[in-house]
């Protein structure tokens, strides 16, 4: 279907769309009606017999961390009051223990590439945004590579590199520190190349 077009009088304008404010960053905004749940007839299920393998390092509070902003509970009630548990019948329990990547092969040895050069640009920033998250539970205690394969086994990190996006209008530059799951390196095959994308339809 066609989104629909608002035109916007110049950058950065707000407008009201449909009860809903939107901040224009182009000379147009697109909207797209919502879709048409009584028209939905297939679940929405990527991975069936979902169930857990077990691991040495199952009892490692490190390995077995689930983070996550989302209220797994909270998600099967609306989903139950909406009539679409059958829907998503997998989606409580992705939130409650991870979601699977895909059938991916086993790390035998562990790989750990260095970070890109813009890295060494932005320490301070990286140092900040380490602490940030580690000051809110998001990271576990920094380890050594022998340390880590003690609790988690064979192990595969990707490069850090640092995204600039300029401020506008005399603002300071925003920093985004982004983990690169592209990179390749000596392995040949980077962290996306062994993810199947059409297990993962948008």
């Amino acid at each position: 279907m066609e989104p629909a077009h608002e035109n916007a009088s110049k950058e950065g304008d707000a407008t009201l769309l449909l009860g809903v404010r939107l901040h224009l960053l182009d000379e147009f905004v697109e909207w797209h009606p919502p879709p048409n749940l009584s028209a939905l007839d297939e679940p929405h299920i990527f991975f069936d017999d979902l169930h857990f393998e077990p691991s040495p390092f199952d009892r490692d509070p490190d390995f077995s961390l689930i983070l996550t902003l989302y209220s797994a509970p909270d998600f099967k009630q609306y989903l139950d009051n909406a009539d679409l548990l059958s829907r998503y019948p997998e989606l409580f329990f992705k939130l409650t223990h991870s979601f699977p990547l895909g059938d991916l092969p086993p790390i035998l040895e562990s790989f750990i590439p260095d970070n890109l050069l813009s890295t060494n640009i932005y320490t301070d920033i990286i140092r900040k945004y380490i602490s940030e998250e580690l000051s809110l539970g998001r990271f576990s205690d920094p380890f050594t590579c022998t340390q880590l394969e003690a609790k988690i086994g064979p192990f595969r990190s990707s490069p850090l590199q640092v995204a600039t996006k300029v401020g506008a209008c005399s603002e300071p530059d925003k920093f985004c520190i982004c983990r690169h799951l592209s990179y390749k390196g000596v392995l040949g095959q980077s962290v996306n190349d062994e993810i199947d994308a059409k297990d993962y339809p948008t």
